[in-house]
C-alpha cells in the first residue's frame, strides 16, 4: 500500500497555464484540459479528430500556475476504467454526434463535446438539433458522405451518453494499440513533457 501511495504521489508535471475542472467549466464550453486529453487520445489513435465527453472529467479543481501535478491528480480527473477506440464516421454522423454534445448544455450535462482536429461553430440559443453552425476539420469544411478516422473512448463508441450515431462502427486497428487506460496514456504524455500548459485554441465558438 506504501508502493502504490508513493506511486500516486508522484510529480509528474509543473502546471504552466491556469485552468479549472468544475462541471461548468467542462460541460458548457471549451477547455484547456479537455483539449489536451483530446489531443493525446488523437494522436495516441494516429486519428483525423478526436472527440471526448465532459463527464468524463471529474477532478472539479481549479489548477494554479506554479503548482505541481501528481499522478493521482490525473487518476481523480479521470477515474473511470476506459479505452481509446478508433472508428470510422461519416461528416453526417460527426455533425449529428455534435448536435447531441451541444444538446444539453443548459442543464449542464456530461455529454458536452471536448475535440482534437476540428474546430466547431454552434449557437446555444438556438433549438435543440439545430445548433451546429459550421464544422471544420484540418481547415476544410466538413463534408457530410466524406469518412474520418475519430478516435473517442469506450463510453462514446459503443453509444453512451446519447452518442448512438457511433454505436454499430466496428472498432479499428491501429498501431501501438494497447489496453492502457486513458489515464495513464495522457499520464506518460504530461511526463514527457515535464509540463501541463494547456489552453483554449478556439475549437468551440458558441455564436450567442
Amino acid at each position: 500500500i506504501q508502493r502504490l501511495e508513493s506511486l500516486l504521489n508522484e510529480v509528474i508535471a509543473d502546471v504552466k497555464s491556469e485552468f479549472a475542472t468544475f462541471q461548468t467549466d467542462v460541460r458548457t464550453l471549451e477547455n484547456p484540459f479537455g483539449n489536451i486529453l483530446a489531443d493525446v487520445i488523437k494522436a495516441h489513435a494516429d486519428a483525423d479528430i478526436a472527440l471526448i465527453n465532459g463527464g468524463y472529467i471529474r477532478g472539479e479543481r481549479h489548477y494554479h500556475i506554479g503548482e505541481t501535478l501528481t499522478r493521482k491528480d490525473i487518476m481523480r480527473e479521470l477515474p473511470f476504467r476506459d479505452l481509446v477506440v478508433l472508428i470510422e464516421v461519416t461528416g453526417e454522423q460527426l455533425w449529428l454526434a455534435l448536435e447531441n454534445g451541444f444538446s444539453q448544455i443548459e442543464e449542464i450535462k456530461g455529454r458536452f463535446p471536448h475535440l482534437s482536429g476540428m474546430s466547431v461553430e454552434y449557437d446555444s440559443r438556438r433549438p435543440i438539433g439545430q445548433r451546429v453552425v459550421s464544422v471544420k476539420i484540418a481547415g476544410q469544411a466538413l463534408q457530410s458522405d466524406q469518412t474520418y478516422r475519430l478516435a473517442t473512448r469506450q463510453f462514446i463508441a459503443t453509444g453512451g451518453d446519447g452518442f448512438e450515431m457511433f454505436k454499430d462502427e466496428m472498432p479499428l486497428r491501429y498501431a501501438g494499440q494497447s489496453s492502457r487506460l486513458i489515464a495513464d496514456i495522457l499520464i506518460d504524455n504530461i511526463q514527457q513533457t515535464k509540463q501541463l500548459a494547456p489552453t483554449v485554441e478556439g475549437r468551440l465558438i458558441d455564436l450567442s
